[in-house]
């Protein structure tokens, strides 16, 4: 039998025939877990009313497998505890049973100190949680400071990227090039130039001291090195609109290594009303590797408003990726 694995080809009579399996291993090798999505739109969860949770129209890839929401979607959560608060999950589904993607609620454990219900990841399903949502006891409805956007938290959903950004041919052409002058100087018997060449070709066999694995350096995120040529930067700005005073989250496209520097401007729909927006100051703010919270503050004292003020926060991170 050949170890070679090829397709897609069209059958003659049934001499090439394809399973899922096969359509998903495509799939999973170029693409990563997560929600699809060139906005933080897709699939956001909000809250709907009473008990209910609104997602967002969107597709989220699971194993090469995949969910398409061409509509909202709304789930009804379990009425809270009378004693103690809990946290409920907002999941993605790839359920290998029933041979089914779909979204649903995970109900938490009411408790003193509440845990969030962890992803499923087992031989009958695997999840990606979206949002977690915390139900007060005896609340009956679901505020959207209740709700914790997961989409960005790679280890619990992440954004779908391609499996292979980039690669990075530098150190396999500086070693082509020692390997060419290793070559002339022992063609032209030049024994210091083929001592020279051999060093060189000794100094490029590593990148951010990772050696070479049958021509290729195997660069990942965890082995470039902090200040070496290799690390990367990475700009994500956006804006979205609000017609209420306090605390704002966004989820970042893509998750920085720490926590990035967030710069915001917020814009009031009167322009004759001086208002200004700061990360920081009176409220408690938080900036992650994956998402900010921000708030805005009115007038030269940076009170906060006592009514709402509609506007849009214009937003841009910068770090490193």
């Amino acid at each position: 039998m050949s170890n070679n694995e090829y397709g897609f080809f069209t059958s003659k009579n049934q001499d090439r025939v394809y399973t899922a399996d096969d359509f998903v291993q495509y799939f999973k090798d170029i693409m990563t877990d997560g929600v699809l999505g060139d906005d933080t739109n897709k699939l956001a969860v909000t809250a709907g009313g009473g008990m209910s949770v609104s997602i967002s129209a969107g597709t989220a890839y699971i194993g090469g497998r995949w969910l398409r929401r061409k509509e909202s979607q709304t789930l009804t959560l379990s009425n809270a505890d009378t004693v103690y608060n809990r946290w409920d999950a907002i999941a993605v589904r790839c359920d290998f049973e029933k041979r089914a993607i779909y979204l649903t609620a995970v109900e938490g454990i009411p408790s003193v100190s509440p845990v969030k219900p962890a992803p499923k990841r087992d031989e009958s399903a695997y999840d990606i949680i979206i949002a977690y949502v915390y139900v007060d006891a005896n609340s009956v409805e679901i505020t959207q400071s209740d709700i914790t956007d997961t989409r960005g938290d790679t280890n619990l959903c992440g954004w779908v990227t391609s499996a292979i950004d980039t690669i990075d041919t530098t150190a396999l052409f500086a070693q082509y090039e020692a390997q060419w002058e290793l070559l002339k100087a022992a063609c032209e018997n030049d024994a210091e130039g083929v001592i020279n060449a051999w060093e060189s070709l000794n100094a490029v066999k590593k990148v951010c001291n990772v050696s070479p694995v049958n021509g290729n350096v195997p660069l990942t995120m965890d082995n470039i090195a902090q200040g070496s040529t290799y690390e990367k930067y990475l700009i994500q700005s956006g804006t979205f609109s609000t017609t209420s005073a306090g605390p704002k989250t966004v989820t970042f496209p893509k998750s920085y290594i720490s926590a990035p520097l967030v710069i915001g401007v917020y814009i009031p729909k009167d322009t004759d009303d001086s208002q200004y927006w700061r990360v920081g100051s009176c409220q408690p703010v938080t900036v992650t590797k994956s998402s900010v919270t921000l708030t805005y503050y009115r007038g030269t004292n940076f009170s906060e408003p006592t009514t709402t003020y509609p506007g849009t926060f214009r937003w841009i991170a910068i770090g490193k990726v």
